[in-house]
């Protein structure tokens, strides 16, 4: 675990560790990875390889993404939550998704 010396941080800006698997440390609410923006919820089934697999249900961590083809094309980046939890790396589970299989959640 990466531990940060806050004796020179400000309360006002306080500043967040992110350990080797992109995992930001010191958060007031759960663990979620570099780069997290908001849930869906999957309202259909996707198996397709070239995209990330789920099923009606899951839970997916949408990821911001820089990639403007993604973007345009309707798509989303992100991982399953379970699988998060489970391994706390997105680096081999992320995936590429179409937004419309999902719905926003809060």
């Amino acid at each position: 675990q990466e531990r940060k010396d806050t004796s020179q941080t400000s309360s006002d800006s306080e500043e967040l560790a992110v350990d080797e698997n992109n995992v930001i440390q010191g958060s007031p609410c759960e663990e979620m990875p570099v780069g997290f923006m908001y849930k869906v919820k999957a309202t259909h089934n996707s198996c397709e390889e070239e995209h990330l697999q789920f099923t009606e249900g899951d839970i997916i961590l949408v990821l911001s993404c820089n990639d403007t083809e993604i973007q345009t094309n309707g798509s989303l980046m992100g991982v399953k939550e379970m699988d998060w939890n489970q391994f706390k790396d997105v680096t081999s589970r992320q995936g590429t998704f179409p937004e419309a299989l999902t719905e926003r959640v809060d």
